[in-house]
């Protein structure tokens, strides 16, 4: 938030702020954001091949869960947290 806030002058950083500070007093993950900057820098991230299944049904719907034997998808592992940080805020400095 900082460093979105050191950017106001830029529209979409000043909008992203915005957005973000409806969430700020609770735990957020940025599943989204995480998984489009993989696109422009899969440099700083990992990826593993995970055996996974999909909750069809319930209160769970949609959900998907890592079983052994499920079907295999290769997904994101880890982060460099720091450099994606720093690479979504250069983005949206516009």
């Amino acid at each position: 938030m900082l460093r979105l806030a050191h950017q106001r002058k830029y529209p979409v950083s000043d909008l992203a702020g915005l957005c973000y500070s409806l969430v700020m007093n609770q735990v957020y993950y940025m599943w989204d954001v995480l998984t489009t900057a993989y696109i422009g820098r899969p440099d700083l991230f990992t990826t593993k091949e995970w055996e996974t299944e999909i909750i069809p049904t319930g209160i769970s719907q949609g959900r998907t869960k890592v079983t052994p034997g499920g079907r295999k998808v290769l997904a994101l592992d880890t982060v460099d947290k720091e450099a994606f940080l720093d690479y979504v805020v250069q983005q949206w400095a516009c």
